[in-house]
């Protein structure tokens, strides 16, 4: 849910950059909805339940794109901050995140066994803090 929430938001926002007068009002009301909306399934870890990857880690970085691209700032938006914090507080020894397949499954963060990194889990925290100013 939060993927596609974001990805509409995102959609919306290069739509209103290219054509500024278009049913303006409208767009920016959706966005607005949007935004809201993943501020309001956020996780009380700072995360968010992913389902188009693997898992947390995906999310997060979902709807950090999200909130940045509505004009959510690290600086202005505690969402952002909370979920800068999730992702740090699961970076693994060697430096990188793995997240396991399970955390789909159970909706519990469950790191890979060893706790390994994975490159991909690894993208997208980077990404996420990149995103967040972080």
């Amino acid at each position: 849910v939060v993927e596609c929430t974001s990805a509409v938001i995102q959609a919306l926002v290069a739509f209103r950059k290219h054509y500024p007068e278009h049913r303006r009002e409208e767009i920016d009301k959706c966005i607005h909805k949007a935004d809201n909306f993943i501020l309001s399934i956020q996780r009380s870890d700072g995360s968010w339940y992913g389902s188009w990857g693997i898992c947390f880690t995906h999310g997060a970085w979902s709807a950090v794109r999200g909130l940045v691209a509505a004009g959510r700032t690290f600086k202005n938006c505690p969402a952002i901050r909370k979920a800068c914090g999730f992702l740090l507080s699961k970076e693994v020894p060697s430096g990188g995140w793995g997240e396991s397949y399970l955390s789909c499954r159970d909706k519990v963060y469950t790191e890979l066994e060893g706790r390994r990194p994975h490159v991909v889990n690894t993208s997208w925290a980077m990404l996420a803090l990149i995103d967040a100013g972080q």
